[in-house]
């Protein structure tokens, strides 16, 4: 199917409904995309800050109890520390120390025993190292505000953080204490403090930031799944991942956007398709239209020529301008013959009208097809001759039986002989023969006329279709006689061949069903 520009713009004019629809469509559906997404990303973050809320408020807790009982015992138990220490497996040690920094005090867990990675010594250079946030913690304290001081006391496989706090022993004098925790420790007995966060509809889990193995997790959370993931306060080398149960949301955007997307094309290949049958059916009808106007203007031309030379060859005898009797006779046989082409021309239209509406009627008896095409080649002679055609006769020497009309059988011939005619140039010869094989009586009318092209041969039986070449548009026709002769077959049971190739003629072949004798 071939389309015009103009037939293009019309076609996506016809479509800008559809092309707004899904614009719209792909638009509302990404900002309610993105609202959902925004939600989801801050109940997410919502959860990891509780999260690490609740880390830090453990870790406050530590604090205050340790704070407590140096603030109030200028005599600290090993043993009392020691079991505070014990109570929490997290806890690796802590150390307690004056404003100089230089007198340290430490404790550790029974279960750490000399494991301590570092001394005394050591640990009053990693607090001298940290002397000026120290200092600043102090103030801070002085002024109401506690914000402790954190570094890596130790790192490799046991990295251990220390958070230092400030204290007041009774003598008014001013303390620091660190507590050292266990980062594994700590992250492995997170999970257990985070049941109440862990709801039916959200899983959790901690990572390590730099391998991203799986410390803990309370479904089938990875780093890959995680809807956020954020960094613990405490220690920024793990991670805390968050992700609703089952599909998460991005996973149902995803589905969501793909079930809209599914139906939008589905809905707009109908609306096309719609739009495509709509225009094919339009083009049709003006094609249709074209063709009947066509076949009006081809029929009244085939209709004038007969009547215009009947009239003139009357008028002519009628004035008695023809002295002789040979001549009489010879205009008298040009009427006859003029109104018996023109008689044909109208049967074919008549003909061709009942078969469409299927009033078409048929007397269908015993005849001898070769009786038939010897009755047909008398009438036509005239005309084959008066065109200087070349008439090859070659019938079965036998009488080929059928059960068919002849009226219609003839018509079917003499349409074959007619076409023939006009469609050959140079080359002015007609070959009639018939015969038979097992199931078929056959007649083949063959002329050395231009032929059809491959592309026609299909189109030929179409009613008011006509080959396009230069000699239609110098031969008048209605575009009917082979779709009559299709017809014709198709009442008698039979069939219509075709062998053409364009420039060296055509044969078209009609088949009867054969009867016993």
């Amino acid at each position: 199917m071939k389309f015009k520009p103009t037939s293009i713009i019309l076609l996506l004019i016809a479509l800008m409904p559809a092309i707004f629809y899904t614009i719209y469509e792909f638009l509302s559906l990404s900002e309610t995309d993105k609202l959902m997404s925004e939600i989801y990303e801050k109940q997410m973050d919502n959860v990891l800050l509780d999260i690490n809320q609740s880390a830090w408020e453990q870790m406050s807790n530590w604090s205050e109890n340790f704070r407590k009982y140096f603030s109030k015992n200028s005599i600290i138990s090993k043993d009392t520390v020691s079991r505070i220490l014990n109570n929490e497996p997290a806890l690796h040690c802590v150390f307690v120390t004056d404003s100089s920094l230089h007198k340290i005090r430490l404790f550790t867990s029974p279960d750490t025993g000399n494991s301590l990675p570092m001394n005394n010594f050591q640990i009053s250079q990693k607090l001298q190292q940290k002397r000026p946030d120290i200092d600043r913690m102090i103030y801070r304290k002085k002024v109401g505000y506690d914000k402790p001081v954190t570094f890596v006391l130790a790192s490799g496989d046991q990295e251990i953080l220390s958070v230092l706090y400030v204290y007041e022993n009774e003598s008014r004098n001013t303390g620091i204490f660190g507590i050292c925790i266990n980062s594994i420790r700590f992250m492995e007995s997170l999970p257990i403090a985070l049941e109440d966060f862990s709801q039916e509809d959200v899983e959790i889990g901690i990572f390590d930031a730099q391998t991203g193995t799986i410390l803990d997790r309370t479904g089938d959370i990875s780093p890959d799944n995680a809807a956020s993931v954020k960094k613990v306060w405490l220690f920024p080398n793990y991670l805390i991942g968050v992700k609703m149960k089952g599909i998460d949301l991005n996973e149902q955007v995803k589905n969501r956007f793909y079930n809209r997307l599914k139906w939008t094309l589905f809905l707009n290949s109908l609306f096309i398709i719609t739009i495509i049958v709509l225009y094919r059916s339009i083009r049709g009808e003006m094609k249709l239209t074209r063709i009947k106007s066509d076949f009006v203007s081809n029929v009244s031309h085939e209709l004038r020529t007969p009547l215009a030379l009947i009239r003139m060859y009357a008028e002519t005898l009628a004035l008695g301008r023809v002295k002789t009797e040979e001549k009489k006779l010879e205009y008298y046989h040009v009427i006859t013959k003029e109104s018996e082409r023109l008689s044909h021309l109208v049967n074919t239209i008549l003909d061709f009208s009942k078969m469409e509406s299927g009033n078409k009627k048929y007397n269908f008896q015993t005849v001898d097809l070769n009786t038939i095409i010897k009755e047909v080649m008398e009438m036509y002679s005239f005309h084959l001759e008066q065109k200087k055609f070349i008439q090859n006769i070659n019938l079965y020497p036998e009488p080929l039986i059928i059960n068919g009309d002849s009226q219609s059988i003839s018509e079917a011939i003499i349409n074959l002989i007619d076409n023939a005619m006009k469609y050959s140039d140079e080359i002015k010869m007609i070959a009639i023969e018939s015969g038979q094989d097992s199931d078929y009586c056959w007649v083949k009318v063959s002329d050395k006329g231009q032929g059809i092209s491959s592309a026609d041969i299909t189109r030929i039986f179409e009613k008011f279709y006509r080959v396009s070449s230069h000699l239609v548009h110098n031969t008048k026709g209605s575009g009917l006689g082979l779709a009559l002769v299709d017809y014709i077959m198709k009442a008698h049971q039979g069939k219509v061949l075709v062998k053409s190739k364009e420039g060296k003629g055509s044969t078209f072949q009609l088949n009867f069903p054969n009867i016993k004798k």
